[in-house]
């Protein structure tokens, strides 16, 4: 008897664990604002986000992101109206770092860069729907700070020179569109002023006004380079 009371309590004991188990705390939360739809998943233990999360609008499928204690991580992706993907961006702890990646609606790549701390940092690329380069600058938190290259879509070099604070500085020199290619302007740049100094067409070229007297006076002697490429 004793046996069976033990047995019985055992296989009560049992019935109540499996009763009292731990459920998944992980939900399906939706908000709807017009035709937007916002669905994501959370821990309804730790009230935080946790899991996937994204936006529709109209049905179609706009943003996707993940979420780990609240923070996203992963890559978040944003996508045009036709469904080709728009954006793919690398996210760490909440944060904007490492490499993203910007599409033309037709695919092809836009824009490629890289963040550090949501800043950002060296070389962004951006592209021509066609596929061809269009321009390459330095970047420094954000900012255009460093050479830069200028394209056509047909590929031919179009413009160099330097930004400083994202406004050109210092030499910029400008190229023809046709087959020739060649070096059509040269200018100096202060704070994104530029004049004109040399022209294929002419050669050496007066300043065409008081400010690009003053302009080509000052930065001649803060761009020595300026009389080597002349």
């Amino acid at each position: 008897m004793k046996n069976l009371i033990f047995m019985a309590f055992v296989l009560m004991m049992l019935a109540y664990a499996c009763d009292n188990k731990p459920k998944n705390p992980i939900a399906v939360k939706q908000e709807k604002l017009d035709n937007a739809v916002t669905e994501y998943q959370m821990d309804t233990i730790r009230k935080v986000k946790q899991g996937y999360y994204k936006v529709t609008i109209n049905g179609k499928l706009v943003t996707e992101k993940e979420f780990r204690n609240d923070s996203l991580v992963g890559v978040e992706k944003h996508y045009h109206d036709n469904g080709k993907l728009k954006a793919e961006i690398l996210v760490d702890k909440g944060k904007f770092n490492g490499p993203f990646k910007y599409f033309h609606d037709n695919g092809k790549l836009y824009q490629e860069g890289k963040h550090v701390d949501e800043y950002i940092e060296g070389d962004l690329k951006t592209y021509y729907p066609n596929g061809q380069l269009k321009e390459q600058v330095v970047m420094l938190k954000s900012e255009m700070n460093g050479p830069f290259e200028e394209y056509f879509d047909n590929g031919k070099l179009k413009a160099k020179g330097s930004y400083d604070k994202n406004k050109e500085h210092c030499l910029l020199e400008m190229y023809k569109e046709d087959a020739s290619g060649e070096l059509e302007f040269k200018k100096i740049c202060r704070a994104g002023v530029c004049c004109t100094f040399w022209s294929l067409a002419k050669g050496d070229v007066k300043p065409s006004s008081e400010i690009c007297s003053e302009v080509l006076k000052d930065m001649k002697q803060k761009c020595p380079t300026t009389e080597e490429k002349k």
